[in-house]
């Protein structure tokens, strides 16, 4: 099935976003788009969520972030691009794990359904005719 409309993901599930869990193994599960949604539900005042780059991610360094988000209890993140995004945790708990990376996808559609036959006259027929039409002709000719 494809999606054709944007979904909302709390990262890390029921574990959420907090030290310890393996955010490797939970966005392995998800196919992310664009116009998908990040909900990174945290401790207030223990955990932040900081958008960095690929070496920043490898190196966990909260030092030049993209963005950084540390008010509250969440922060939702939609993914507006084609790219793979990064995020950590900046104070000292992503050298325990506390890093998400996530490739975004296009959104795709659905493939179209194919039309239907033109029947001789230039008309439509619809794919049970043709289908009734060959049972009939299979009966008629003692086939079934």
């Amino acid at each position: 099935m494809f999606p054709t409309s944007a979904e909302k993901y709390r990262v890390g599930g029921d574990q959420m976003w907090a030290a310890g869990v393996d955010y490797t193994a939970w966005s392995e599960k998800y196919h992310f788009h664009v116009g998908d949604w990040l909900d990174f539900i945290y401790q207030k005042g223990m955990y932040d969520v900081v958008e960095v780059n690929s070496t920043a991610y490898d190196t966990c360094s909260g030092d030049d972030p993209i963005a950084n988000w540390s008010k509250g209890h969440n922060y939702v993140f939609e993914l507006n691009e084609t790219k793979t995004y990064y995020f950590i945790c900046s104070r000292g708990f992503c050298y325990q794990g506390m890093k998400l990376k996530v490739v975004v996808e296009p959104l795709t559609s659905p493939s179209p359904a194919p039309e239907p036959a033109k029947t001789s006259d230039g008309g439509w027929i619809s794919h049970n005719a043709i289908w009734f039409g060959l049972l009939a002709w299979a009966v008629a000719f003692g086939l079934v």
